[in-house]
Formats: C-alpha cells, structure tokens, sequence
C-alpha cells in the first residue's frame, strides 16, 4: 500500500515538472515570436542614427557639407571623407550657378567651342557644365573640417570617418565669390549682363543654394508620405 501511494506521488510530481518545462519552453517560444514579430511589423524599420558630423551639416546645410571614407589607413579614410565632402559640396554649388546663369539666360558663346559656327547645343551646355564646375571646385577650397566622427572595427581593420566642411564665410559671400569668377571668365554680352545685374545674380545663386535645401526636405517629406 504504501508503496502504491508513493509511486502515484512521483507520477504526479513528475507530471507538474513536465507542465512546468513545457510552459518555459512556451513561453520563451512566444517571446521569441513577439520579438520577430515586433521587427516585421515595424514600418519604418531599424533606425539608422546620423554621426555628429552629418547632424553638423544639416544644421547649416548651405554652407557645410559631409562626407564618409573608408580605408585600412586612418589618413585615407580622412582624405576620402573630405573629397566626398567637397565633391557634395561642388556639385551643389555648381547646380545653383547653373540655374542662375539660365535664369539670367547666360550663353557662355566664348566658351561654346571658341566662337566656331556648327557647334551644337549639347557642346555649348557641356562647355558651361565645365567651366561652372571648375569655378565651384576652387570656390570650396575656402572650407574647414569643422566635425569629424572616426571609427575603427577590428574585425578587417578599417577605418571609417565623417567629417564635415564648412565654408569660411555666409553663403552670400560664397554666392558672391562665385559671380565674381564667372564674370572673369566670360566676356561679351554675359560680361556685360554680369557687371548689370552682379547683386541680383548673387542673390539668385544664393536663392538656388537655399532652395536646394528645401527641395531636399520636401523630398524627404513625400518619401515618407509614400511609404505610408
């Protein structure tokens, strides 16, 4: 008898053990699955956080731009960061003399194959396109690393840096600075239209740099509408 009574209470006894695992395993089953579940559902995804250097720019994005490299030397990765930087900060500034000058319906006919007849259009817009290029990228030697982010991973041994560059002036100045070296290199009618109508092709040019910025932002905007 008493036998009997203890092998029931080692039945039960082992029964409530094995509820409790398999109510452990279940429970970490469905952690797990909230867990997954949590990131699928999550719209928008992982967030991905701006560096220091990046955030820097945004604050002033007319006058200062970021840029990443990436190399096994720390003094590559600086040199890449801030080429990527200048080469952003370029174009930018060549998309605002462009428009400008076609605001200002520039021809730039000196520099549309030397004044020769049967050149095209294409030749004329990819002499200005060099010409405004050249101009910018001397204008944005006037800049400063004014942040920088550095990382190092050791896993491959590379370094990844951030900086940010800034102008050493307001945009208007780097507006004018940019008016000025056009108006030395084209001659003529743009010459003359230039030395008219100087303040206002500054402000237009300063007028592109900042509506750069707001297009960008309203890009942002209707991306996100978008994906919604």
């Amino acid at each position: 008898m008493k036998k009997t009574v203890f092998s029931i209470c080692m039945l039960l006894l082992s029964g409530a053990a094995s509820a409790n695992v398999t109510a452990s395993i279940n429970s970490c089953t469905s952690a797990f699955a909230v867990a997954f579940a949590d990131d699928d559902d999550n719209p928008d995804g992982k967030e991905i956080k701006m560096t220091a250097a990046e955030e820097y720019a945004l604050k002033e994005p007319g006058k200062r731009a970021a840029g990443k490299g990436v190399s096994a030397r720390e003094s590559m990765a600086q040199q890449l960061a801030e080429m990527n930087a200048r080469r952003q900060f370029s174009d930018a500034l060549s998309a605002a003399i462009l428009s400008a000058c076609k605001e200002f319906g520039l021809q730039f006919t000196q520099y549309a194959g030397d004044d020769e007849e049967g050149m095209n259009i294409a030749d004329e817009g990819s002499k200005a396109t060099t010409l405004v290029k050249s101009i910018s990228e001397n204008v944005i030697k006037n800049t400063t690393v004014v942040k920088k982010n550095k990382f190092f991973k050791k896993k491959n041994r590379r370094y990844t840096i951030y900086v940010c560059l800034e102008y050493n002036g307001s945009v208007a100045e780097m507006a004018e600075e940019a008016a000025k070296s056009l108006k030395q290199k084209v001659s003529g009618d743009d010459r003359a239209k230039l030395e008219r109508e100087m303040k206002d092709f500054e402000a237009e040019i300063e007028k592109q740099l900042k509506k750069q910025n707001q297009d960008e932002d309203e890009e942002d905007e209707n991306e996100e509408e978008n994906a919604e």
